[in-house]
């Protein structure tokens, strides 16, 4: 690495700093390639576009028609022979070729990626973007030691900031009440899995005083705070074990040695 510098450009959500560096190329090594090409579609913008969703649909039947049936193409060969798994496999790669070519030809690609996220939208880069030009023009205004409109341009970020969370809160909310509404067979069971407290138990079986054995996490935290924080008796002079025995008789002289 050679040289690196904060990018002021493009704002974070806490107070981390975006840094970009320089590196020297090897040029005996043998780099892979980072061409990021699209692994997704976007499939509900697709279904919400009637227009677009019908040309797709259009496309599919067309090729669907010059392809053919698998069953009608093998009984023109050969009157009466089953379908063989060669011929399946070539059946299942033709549709999905045809897939791909129909939602390349209709559908907004996507890359996908482990920081890819469904509530993040357009007008959350807009609101981020803006951040990030406030925050580029405080620093400014602090290094040239402008007083008068500091306190200004700071609650300009302070502003944004509070836009960006709102966007991005309410954005999460309404994709996850989306999801919620067309869940579906497994999808329901996927909710089911986010909203279930999977909270694990570490503790083993308690048995109490009485030989009870508690195997719930309810049960087991009755007993520790019984435990614990035992509950004080209810008269201390009548409990045996507070009373201090009374002696009787004579209590002999003591005697130096």
């Amino acid at each position: 690495m050679t040289t690196w510098a904060i990018d002021e450009e493009h704002a974070t959500h806490s107070d981390h700093e975006v840094v970009t560096w320089e590196a020297e190329e090897d040029e005996n090594r043998v780099y892979p390639s980072i061409t990021q090409e699209h692994n997704g579609w976007s499939i509900s913008e697709l279904l919400n576009d009637e227009e677009r969703r019908d040309q797709a649909a259009a496309m599919w039947r067309r090729i669907a028609s010059l392809r053919g049936n698998l069953e009608e193409k093998r009984a023109r060969i050969n009157e009466g022979a089953t379908i063989s798994k060669e011929e399946i496999e070539e059946e299942a790669t033709c549709i999905q070729e045809t897939i791909t070519e129909v939602m390349n030809s209709h559908a907004r690609k996507l890359s996908i990626t482990a920081r890819s996220k469904r509530w993040w939208k357009p007008e959350i880069s807009e609101t981020r973007k803006k951040l990030s030009q406030a925050k580029k023009h405080l620093r400014q205004l602090r290094s040239a030691g402008e007083e008068s409109t500091i306190q200004e341009a700071t609650e300009t970020v302070k502003e944004n900031q509070r836009a960006l969370h709102r966007q991005i809160r309410r954005s999460k909310r309404e994709t996850w009440h989306n999801f919620l509404q067309s869940a579906s067979n497994k999808e329901v069971w996927m909710a089911t899995r986010y909203t279930k407290d999977h909270t694990p138990s570490t503790i083993s079986g308690l048995r109490d005083t009485r030989g009870d054995i508690a195997t719930t996490l309810e049960q087991k935290d009755k007993i520790l705070r019984a435990t614990a924080f035992p509950l004080p008796p209810a008269d201390e002079e009548t409990d045996p074990l507070l009373q201090v025995p009374h002696t009787t008789g004579h209590i002999p002289p003591h005697e130096n040695s």
